[in-house]
């Protein structure tokens, strides 16, 4: 991969080029399409990915319900604890959009690197210390709030500043309702029903099965727990 490319992609902001250069000479380049699964829990991934273009979710399983913890979106690093510990994966990792383009590098080249390059080792290890921040949060989250709370919190990152409703960022129209339901904990059930309320109160709008539109002010009412006094039946199901 050419290096020019590789720091293009604005995510080693502050690494020496010839860190970047020693990357690029030793990144191998793939693709993917939707739901495609790029490693499952407990396997051996001997890698560092970054995401290219498309979008990737992390899902822990766990007996009938999965959750989808993170999104990594393009200029996006995943599968980096694995460079530090040597251990086996801990999510499944699926393609989201149509088709997704990254890179991967292997552990014992970026490990190498880290230790002759100080600010990239800083660089991964934040990227570690977000994703345990957001894991904390969404904990904190599952066990406080009502559904209907999580999925508005969901859906509010994909609202834009517009008035009324608006399209949605796109990265949203690659949501299945399934996938949207293991973002905010629930099953596909609970979660259909809540956003057939949602759109009932006008708070989005659907096209072809997909979440095409989304009113912010509306979103934030019901993403707040005290809306949902004035919504009793959202908050029922868990």
């Amino acid at each position: 991969m050419n290096a020019e490319r590789l720091a293009q992609t604005g995510a080693f902001s502050g690494i020496k080029p010839q860190t970047v250069a020693a990357l690029a000479a030793n990144a191998s380049e793939r693709t993917a399409v939707k739901n495609d699964v790029l490693y499952k829990p407990d396997e051996a991934w001997p890698y560092v990915g970054l995401l290219l273009d498309g979008l990737l979710g992390m899902f822990a399983e766990g007996g009938n319900r999965d959750y989808l913890y993170e999104q990594v979106a393009p200029a996006g690093f995943f599968g980096v604890a694995g460079m530090f510990d040597a251990g086996f994966t801990m999510a499944r990792m699926v393609v989201l959009s149509k088709t997704a383009a990254y890179v991967q590098f292997h552990n014992r080249v970026v490990r190498r690197l880290c230790d002759e390059d100080p600010a990239l080792t800083m660089l991964l290890a934040s990227v570690l210390a977000h994703r345990v921040r957001g894991l904390t949060g969404l904990l904190k989250v599952q066990v406080n709030e009502p559904t209907m709370t999580r999925i508005a919190r969901y859906l509010l990152q994909y609202c834009g500043d517009r008035a009324g409703l608006a399209p949605t960022s796109d990265a949203l129209g690659f949501m299945t309702q399934a996938q949207i339901a293991a973002a905010a904990g629930t099953t596909k059930e609970v979660a259909a029903r809540q956003i057939r309320t949602l759109e009932d109160a006008f708070a989005l709008r659907r096209e072809g099965g997909r979440i095409r539109y989304l009113d912010r002010e509306r979103i934030e009412l019901f993403a707040t727990v005290s809306a949902l006094r004035r919504q009793p039946d959202a908050a029922q199901a868990q």
